[in-house]
């Protein structure tokens, strides 16, 4: 190929190329940038987290119903707490989402053992904000108080 050929095809490959950078970039623009929706997040957390839910024989209270799935309450202002018992899992996850129209306040305060782990408060849990807890390897106290109106709630652990 002699030299002004060459040039050609480069210059063409570079405006092709060019055209496909303006393309993805207009595309992708309008979407936000969320990590967790991407497939290929989803598996690297997996993998560095551990996605393993606590198994419901590892919950201790008096308000499991269901086999162990869900917490019940009966009045407005009612306290549950359950004990997380330690596992050899490293980490485990714990959805806790109200059935409609309940909500409710969480507070999990992880065993001393663990020393990274951090108290965690939610003041307002709804079936539209489910709260998402991480549990190390000791486990930790859960306390669960039902918000008014609410005369009875149910609470589901996921």
């Amino acid at each position: 190929m002699s030299g002004p050929r060459l040039f050609i095809v480069v210059v063409v490959l570079l405006v092709v190329l060019f055209a496909i950078s303006l393309a993805l970039k207009s595309r992708t623009q309008g979407q936000p940038a969320d990590p967790e929706q991407t497939p290929w997040a989803q598996n690297l957390k997996a993998k560095l987290l551990g996605d393993t839910p606590v198994d419901p024989s590892e919950i201790e209270s008096d308000c499991l119903v269901d086999n162990g799935t869900a917490f019940a309450f009966t009045g407005a202002g009612a306290v549950c707490q359950a004990l997380i018992r330690g596992s050899s899992k490293p980490v485990r996850t714990m959805d806790l989402v109200p059935v409609r129209p309940a909500t409710f306040s969480v507070h999990f305060e992880p065993d001393s053992a663990d020393e990274q782990a951090i108290p965690l408060s939610i003041r307002t849990v709804t079936a539209d904000k489910p709260a998402e807890l991480v549990i190390l390897t000791h486990g930790g106290k859960l306390t669960v108080t039902s918000l008014p109106p609410s005369k009875t709630a149910r609470l589901k652990i996921e």
